[in-house]
């Protein structure tokens, strides 16, 4: 069954409730470019939530990125439809074998995938699975672009009605 939008959104909540500080979304192609735009929606003054993007295997950006975040206050998103993405894997590798966050990391990803089993193996804080029809440069009003979405402050329900209403005006004559 589709994921709710209410539990995408009382996830987010709860982790800003509890001291969440930054996200980081590691990813590639259209797993990252939808959630760096609506993240950028909510002006930076305007979240609690400071939200970064490792889309690029650079071991500079990689390093920059993460020397400014502490690891308690910080979530991690591995997002990769296919789970098998060479470079947000690559990163995640690094990544843990300098930290154990297990319970800092967020996968999303579809059913079924390698990284579903290893998050779930590892004990990671939460898997969300997508919808394997929905490819990943379409994916902004899915699980991959609304988790990010909701993290940064923006609420959902409002987002969706904006979205259908955009719909409605755009298929009109």
């Amino acid at each position: 069954p589709p994921l709710a939008l209410s539990e995408i959104q009382n996830f987010a909540d709860s982790l800003i409730a509890r001291g969440l500080k930054t996200v980081v979304l590691v990813g590639q192609g259209g797993s990252t470019q939808a959630p760096m735009t609506l993240t950028k929606y909510n002006k930076a003054d305007s979240s609690l939530i400071s939200f970064k993007t490792i889309d690029s295997v650079s071991p500079v950006r990689v390093r920059a990125i993460m020397s400014e975040c502490d690891p308690k206050t910080t979530l991690v998103i591995h997002s990769s439809k296919s789970g098998s993405t060479i470079e947000p894997h690559t990163i995640m590798q690094a990544k843990l074998s300098q930290e154990e966050l297990y319970n800092h990391l967020v996968a999303i990803t579809d059913p079924g995938s390698d990284l579903e089993k290893r998050a779930k193996e590892e004990g990671w804080l939460r898997v969300f699975t997508g919808e394997p029809s929905v490819g990943g440069r379409y994916s902004a009003l899915s699980v991959f672009g609304l988790l990010p979405a909701a993290l940064a402050g923006i609420n959902l329900n409002a987002l969706m009605r904006s979205a259908a209403r955009a719909e409605m005006l755009c298929s009109s004559d």
